[in-house]
């Protein structure tokens, strides 16, 4: 009866722990190319559309934009499906890793409502980060890291 009972009250708090992880993960709404473009350029950025670069690409690129101030630069991607967005966010995580081989960056990882990816290097700082059919590519000098931080915060990411 002590095995039940302990069993029983194991199985609760594992699902209470659970339950309060997922609500702890930040939950992001994807924006769209419109809002992307009004929010940087509040910001000053200078945006490039280079949707028709990805047209026939394979990749079913809906919008592609690039957001340019200084030396930072933010890509945003808008998919057709997540699905899109995650195999996406794959293929550029395992090519910034290759640049990670030189050694000179640390990395740091995390998930849960969307994936996030982050390299900072001793000279360069880069950020993927996937929300569903969205994706921001953004890359600055290790010494703008705090400003492009605070750009993809203020784009709900």
């Amino acid at each position: 009866m002590k095995h039940k009972s302990l069993r029983a009250l194991c199985a609760l708090l594992a699902v209470l722990l659970l339950v309060m992880a997922f609500a702890a993960c930040k939950q992001v709404k994807p924006i769209t190319a419109a809002q992307f473009m009004e929010l940087t350029q509040a910001e000053g950025y200078v945006i490039e559309d280079f949707t028709a670069v990805y047209a026939e690409s394979g990749w079913n690129v809906v919008a592609g934009l690039e957001a340019t101030k200084g030396d930072i630069e933010i890509a945003f991607f808008s998919f057709d499906t997540s699905q899109s967005a995650v195999t996406f966010f794959g293929v550029n995580k395992e090519m910034i890793e290759a640049i990670k081989q030189s050694g000179e960056l640390t990395t740091t990882v995390t998930a849960g409502a969307r994936n996030v990816y982050k390299l900072r290097g001793t000279q360069t700082y880069y950020i993927l980060n996937q929300a569903g059919p969205t994706l921001l590519y953004a890359s600055c000098p290790r010494a703008s890291a705090a400003a492009l931080d605070a750009m993809i915060e203020a784009l709900g990411y």
